[in-house]
């Protein structure tokens, strides 16, 4: 009888722990639809779809800052560098690397404190986690994940050093991820590196890049901070 007792009780709990995990699905994507029709959503958007790469910066234990880069006003220069960068960090080889004065934000926001994905939708309780663990949505999933990788690498870093956790968006579906740190006495060194990919819902009108800005705007409090451009002509 007392089996049965737990064997019910288990199931009850399953039962509300995939209900939970459902609700925060039906708010994702009511939240994704009503900042897909903001200005700074698709103007990030389309930023990471033409330049491709963007980044968490943090120096030293201050609070992290976010921006989509560029190294040169020239195109073709700037193209030639980020390629040399990006197939440095994917074969981690340091004398591929390119020497750079550190990147300009196109598009940025400063003073993040976390990378958490409770920024996005509140703290996730125990059983919410166990309805993840029982179905998750795809999307949602990446997206964890994501925050995750950033979260976890940005919080190694020396109290006088630099770190970088470059976002690359190749195409719609595909987010890599990559950690550099510059540490306080000099030198620089990588940091693990990670691909994911996107299932698109037609229904959403979505890809990597609107997704990646949902995740962004959402962390940043982007509309608050007035995201800024430092383009400037040279």
């Amino acid at each position: 009888m007392i089996s049965v007792i737990i064997s019910l009780l288990i199931l009850i709990a399953c039962i509300i722990a995939r209900n939970k995990s459902e609700n925060i699905t039906v708010i994702f994507k009511k939240e994704y639809r009503k900042s897909s029709e903001s200005f700074e959503f698709n103007l990030l958007a389309e930023a990471l779809k033409v330049h491709k790469v963007s980044a968490f910066i943090q120096k030293g234990f201050s609070k992290k800052s976010f921006g989509v880069i560029y190294f040169d006003n020239d195109e073709a220069k700037n193209k030639e560098i980020i390629d040399k960068l990006l197939k440095s960090l994917d074969s981690k080889d340091k004398e591929s690397f390119p020497v750079f004065t550190p990147p300009r934000m196109l598009f940025g926001c400063e003073d993040i404190d976390s990378v958490s994905f409770s920024k996005i939708f509140g703290n996730i309780s125990v059983l919410t986690r166990v309805g993840f663990w029982l179905k998750e949505d795809p999307i949602l999933k990446t997206l964890r994940e994501i925050t995750e990788f950033i979260e976890n690498n940005m919080s190694k870093i020396s109290d006088n050093g630099w770190k970088y956790v470059f976002i690359c968006t190749p195409d719609d579906k595909t987010v890599k991820l990559y950690d550099l740190a510059f540490p306080g006495s000099g030198g620089y060194g990588f940091g693990p590196s990670k691909e994911f990919k996107f299932e698109l819902d037609n229904a959403m009108n979505s890809n990597a890049y609107k997704y990646v800005s949902f995740l962004i705007e959402k962390i940043t409090d982007m509309k608050s901070q007035k995201p800024k451009n430092d383009d400037k002509k040279e």
